[in-house]
């Protein structure tokens, strides 16, 4: 799977395409249901690249900016999933800046899609918009398709009974730490992943090794200690452990952070790419008085997440 930041017509490797465009935050069941449609689609123009346009920041990050909503899912983690399940050709990642704000939706069908994608059909889910504030729809492209020769298909939203899946929907369950929710809209457990880097190295102070995942610019959906697996994305090796995710006030966090205590391991990761999957909560996060008394409570956490996984004490 190729992916690229869009620049310019210019830069843009001329090929036909079938396309599916929009945020695709979580790659949830509902944009599973688009990437199959597209994959349909995709039979009847055996030429094309099955390409996946999203934007990078998200639209809603870039109107609200520190007010917006956690991602799901970061990048990595999308263009990860997107390789792994074979879903797409291509991912264009279309730099969402104040210029393609400005752009009517004759401008994004003929330029962009037509003119630079050459594209011979796109699916776009029920509540596609696009162009300045919004004003493109479903209708414009089915307008401009009996001008252009491209092919138009509008998938309907997925339900589970009577709930409408949506990344919305997803973010508050996972607000509130209901990961059997989250996982079942998902289609898949919720996970996170990072490559080990090298901490404060306090955890060794405190008698216990952590594996050390900077989020980056990802802002957690939720924070506290957890019981999780941390799986090795080099060899599949499944360990247990307890997490830390947050901002760790004890120690004047500012960044979010997902510190791992693997139990009874202790082994140089460092490097190495860990999917952490989220199964339990134990306690919100919290600032300690002092280093004494987390590290106490960090031996509590372990001990309760070895019970969890009816590990020998």
């Amino acid at each position: 799977m190729d992916f690229f930041f869009y620049r310019d017509a210019q830069n843009t490797p001329n090929v036909p395409r079938v396309v599916t465009l929009g945020a695709f935050d979580g790659v949830h069941l509902g944009h599973q249901k688009l990437l199959a449609r597209l994959n349909e689609l995709a039979l009847r123009y055996p030429d094309a690249k099955r390409t996946l346009i999203t934007f990078e920041p998200l639209p809603h990050e870039f109107f609200l900016g520190d007010k917006a909503p956690g991602r799901i899912m970061s990048l990595k983690e999308k263009l990860i999933f997107l390789k792994a399940h074979n879903a797409v050709d291509e991912v264009i990642i279309l730099p969402f800046t104040h210029a393609v704000r400005e752009w009517t939706p004759t401008q994004f069908i003929q330029h962009f899609l037509v003119e630079t994608l050459g594209v011979k059909g796109i699916v776009v889910g029920d509540d596609f918009r696009f162009g300045i504030k919004a004003t493109g729809s479903y209708q414009d492209l089915l307008e401009a398709s009996r001008i252009y020769p491209f092919e138009v298909i509008k998938e309907d939203y997925y339900y589970i009974g009577d709930t409408r899946i949506s990344s919305t929907l997803i973010r508050s369950a996972l607000a509130e730490s209901n990961f059997n929710q989250a996982a079942l809209y998902l289609g898949r457990p919720y996970t996170m992943i990072s490559r080990v880097v090298y901490g404060n190295q306090l955890a060794r102070t405190l008698g216990t090794a952590t594996i050390n995942l900077p989020l980056k610019r990802f802002k957690p959906l939720f924070t506290g200690v957890y019981n999780v697996y941390a799986t090795l994305c080099k060899t599949g090796e499944k360990l247990n452990g307890v997490a830390n995710i947050g901002y760790r006030p004890t120690v004047n966090g500012i960044k979010p952070n997902l510190e791992v205590h693997l139990h009874d391991i202790n082994r140089n990761l460092y490097g190495a790419d860990v999917s952490v999957q989220f199964l339990s909560k134990i306690r919100d996060e919290r600032r300690f008085e002092s280093l004494e008394a987390l590290k106490a409570q960090i031996l509590a956490d372990a001990q309760v997440s070895k019970d969890y996984f009816n590990l020998l004490k």
